[in-house]
């Protein structure tokens, strides 16, 4: 091959490069998760208890206990970074999502607690964790849940994907 030739094929091979790399970097975007808008996230529900108040570090030893839902994704799920200014960084491997709810009763823990253990489908805006009784990279708030039926799928966006 002459020299204007083999130059002329790795700028080609250079510009094919460039543009698979930003592909594939479109597409893992595409499938994370945003801090803005609704998202729907299916795994399945646990809860955690940890101590809190005052020292956070023992029950046994006096802190009070709190005792929270989780959703465990059957693969983690990544959050792509938002705003810098709102606490929104990049979270390339979430294995567990706590969940926030809007009501301050315990209805929505009532009406979940036969889950526990079972897969469900939850709804909300995702948040990054902030505080001490926040007990997971990031959490879901205003999470509204459903049981998932074996083989039937949840009304609304595809799991793990933000509608907004």
């Amino acid at each position: 091959m002459s020299a204007p030739s083999l130059s002329s094929a790795l700028d080609s091979m250079k510009a094919t490069a460039i543009v698979l790399i930003l592909v594939a970097s479109t597409s893992q975007a595409d499938e994370c998760l945003g801090y803005a808008g609704t998202v729907r996230i299916e795994g399945t529900l646990s809860r955690h208890t940890f101590p809190e108040q005052p020292g956070y570090e023992s029950i046994a030893n006096g802190d009070a206990k709190a005792t929270y839902f989780f959703l465990s994704p059957s693969k983690p799920i990544c959050v792509a970074e938002g705003s810098a200014d709102n606490n929104e960084p990049a979270e390339p491997s979430v294995r567990r999502v706590q969940l926030v709810f809007a009501s301050d009763t315990r209805k929505p823990y009532d009406l979940l607690r036969p889950s526990l253990g079972k897969k469900v489908s939850c709804s909300g805006s995702i948040y990054h964790a902030i505080s001490g009784h926040h007990h997971s990279p990031v959490l879901l708030g205003d999470a509204k849940c459903i049981p998932v039926q074996q083989g039937v799928q949840p009304e609304g966006p595809a799991s793990g994907r933000s509608s907004g």
